[in-house]
C-alpha cells in the first residue's frame, strides 16, 4: 500500500474518532440548548412581563402575530442605552486581555516542555486555577474577602502596580499606550488565572510536534530562535486558532464584566425578559461574525502538518 492511501485512511480514521468525541456534546445541545435558544428568539419579539400569581405573559393575543411588539427593537437600535457602551467594553477589554493570554500561556508551555527536575510539580501549579476556579474559592480571590486580605501598601504595589502611571508618563509615551499597559498590569492576576487551559492545550501541541523537524533545522545550523519561528510556531498555529476561540469565548462571557452584568440586571432585576433576550442575541450574533472573521484569516495563515 502506498503512503498516500495509508495517510488517506489516518485522516478517515481521526475524523470518526473526533465525530465520536464530539457525539455527546451535540445530543446535549439538541436536548437541552435548542427549545430554550428558540424560545429566547422569541421572547425578543412579544412582550414578556412576570404575572402576579407566578409564570410569564406573553402580551395580548392569541398567536404570534397578535402578540408581536418590537418596542424592545426601538428602544435598543433607536437610543443610547448602557448597553451599547457595555458591549463596547467588554469587546475592548477582550482585545487587551486575549492577546496577552495567548503569548503568555505559549511563553509558559514552552518552559514547561523542557526537561527540568520538578516538572510535573509546576505544569500542576499552572493547571490548579482551572480545578478551583468555582464556588467559594474563586468568590474568596475575585471578592471582597480577597480585598480585605491585600490593603497593605506592598500588596497594593503588586496587584495595582502604583507608581507606575508616573513612569510611563515619564516616558514620553503616549496617553493610549499608558493606558493599554496600566490595564494589562492592573488585571494581571486575573489574566494569569484564565491561562491554565490555554497551557495545557499549548504543552499538547509542543510535545506533538516531530522531533525530526527540530533534529534537521539543527543540522542546517539554524539558532534556537529560527527553530521557533520555522519549526515550532508553524506547528501550533492550529492549537493557537483553538486558544484564541477559547480565551475570547471565555473573557467575553465572564459573569464579572459589565456586558453580562447589564443582560442579567435588565432580566432579573428589572424583570424585563424581552429586552435582555434582545441584548444576549446582539450579542450572540456581533460574537458569532467575531469568530467566523477569525475563522476566515486563520484558514490562510494556519499550518497543517497533514498539508501537502
Amino acid at each position: 500500500m502506498s503512503k498516500k492511501p495509508r495517510e488517506a485512511t489516518e485522516i478517515r480514521r481521526r475524523a470518526r474518532a473526533g465525530k465520536l468525541f464530539m457525539l455527546p456534546f451535540m445530543i446535549g445541545f439538541v436536548c437541552f440548548y435548542v427549545q430554550p435558544l428558540l424560545l429566547s428568539l422569541y421572547y425578543t419579539f412579544v412582550n414578556v412581563q412576570p404575572k402576579s400569581g407566578g409564570g410569564l405573559s406573553f402580551g395580548e393575543g392569541e398567536n404570534f402575530i397578535d402578540r408581536l411588539n418590537l418596542s424592545n427593537y426601538e428602544y435598543l437600535f433607536g437610543r443610547e442605552t448602557d448597553f451599547w457602551q457595555a458591549l463596547l467594553d467588554t469587546f475592548k477589554n477582550m482585545a487587551i486581555t486575549a492577546p496577552v493570554i495567548i503569548v503568555f500561556s505559549l511563553f509558559i508551555a514552552l518552559i514547561l516542555n523542557q526537561k527540568f527536575r520538578g516538572r510535573i510539580i509546576v505544569r500542576a501549579i499552572f493547571f490548579m486555577p482551572v480545578v478551583v476556579t468555582s464556588g467559594l474559592v474563586m468568590s474568596f480571590i475575585t471578592g471582597d474577602a480577597f480585598a480585605d486580605q491585600t490593603q497593605t501598601t506592598e500588596t497594593n504595589a503588586i496587584f495595582e502596580a502604583a507608581g507606575m502611571a508616573d513612569i510611563l508618563q515619564g516616558m514620553n509615551l503616549p496617553e493610549k499606550i499608558i493606558d493599554i499597559f496600566m490595564s494589562i498590569t492592573s488585571r494581571i492576576f486575573d489574566t494569569l488565572w484564565l491561562c491554565g487551559v490555554q497551557i495545557l492545550l499549548f504543552l499538547a501541541a509542543l510535545q506533538g510536534v516531530s522531533p525530526q523537524l527540530y533534529e534537521a533545522a539543527k543540522i542546517e545550523g539554524a539558532t534556537g530562535w529560527e527553530i521557533f519561528w520555522k519549526v515550532t510556531f508553524p506547528s501550533v498555529t492550529p492549537i493557537i486558532l483553538v486558544n484564541l476561540i477559547y480565551t475570547i469565548i471565555d473573557e467575553i462571557t465572564d459573569s464579572s464584566n459589565g456586558l453580562m452584568n447589564t443582560i442579567n440586571g435588565t432580566g432579573f432585576g428589572s424583570f424585563q425578559y424581552s429586552r435582555a433576550c434582545l441584548m444576549a442575541w446582539i450579542f450572540f450574533v456581533i460574537l458569532l461574525a467575531l469568530v467566523g472573521i477569525i475563522f476566515l484569516i486563520a484558514s490562510k495563515t494556519i499550518f497543517y502538518q497533514t498539508d501537502n
